[in-house]
């Protein structure tokens, strides 16, 4: 009896063995599991991190400026058209006006303006506010061949031309915001003088 129970403190001792063997070859697989996995995450941030950049790399960020704002028709006591001028900053990319909104705040209402075309008469203000235009006219252009009518390019000038979504009074706030389509916006806080008496007002600066 004596030998029958020392044989099995044995088999006792051998299966104890074998667990642990088992259990020490699956912390070693679970191990090998998370570094892999780690590695693939480490490998997709990386390629993610190229890809911004190549992106970044390809499409220049937009930086305009809205350097000159009046507003016109000034003899009854409000503003009903007003100009712009803008040009780019020395790092920015080219901004497609086509696809460049612009966007007028008033005391009593906004407008969403579109690319409309050259010249002043392209300047629209529709019924419900949904297909406004602006227009544009080029005041200098690149001479190096590559200007074209609905790019503003750095070293470029254009007037911008547009309609107030409501009559802009004496000593109204307005918000003039350009939206290029791979820029970041730009606003113009502006404020109309106390007393408007000349048929042109210079609002900005």
């Amino acid at each position: 009896m004596i030998k029958m129970f020392s044989k099995r403190g044995g088999d006792k001792k051998g299966m104890f063995s074998v667990g642990m063997i088992i259990a020490f070859f699956m912390s070693v697989s679970i191990a090998i599991i998370v570094v892999f996995v780690l590695l693939t995450q480490m490998d997709y941030t990386t390629d993610r991190a190229l890809m911004s950049y190549a992106y970044i790399r390809d499409e220049v960020v937009v930086g305009s400026d809205l350097f000159y704002v009046d507003g016109v028709d000034g003899r009854e006591g409000y503003l009903s058209n007003g100009t712009g001028m803008m040009r780019l900053s020395e790092t920015s990319g080219a901004m497609r006006l086509d696809k460049t909104l612009f966007k007028i705040t008033t005391r009593h209402g906004e407008g969403v303006y579109t690319f409309g075309g050259i010249g002043r008469d392209k300047a629209v203000l529709s019924a419900n506010g949904t297909s406004s235009k602006y227009g544009v006219e080029f005041v200098s252009t690149t001479n190096d061949g590559t200007h074209n009518d609905i790019t503003l390019k750095v070293g470029e000038v254009i007037k911008i031309f547009f309609i107030f979504p409501t009559p802009v009074y004496e000593d109204e706030g307005l918000e003039l915001s350009m939206y290029p389509h791979n820029g970041r916006a730009e606003t113009k806080r502006l404020v109309v003088p106390d007393i408007i008496v000349s048929e042109r007002v210079q609002l900005y600066p």
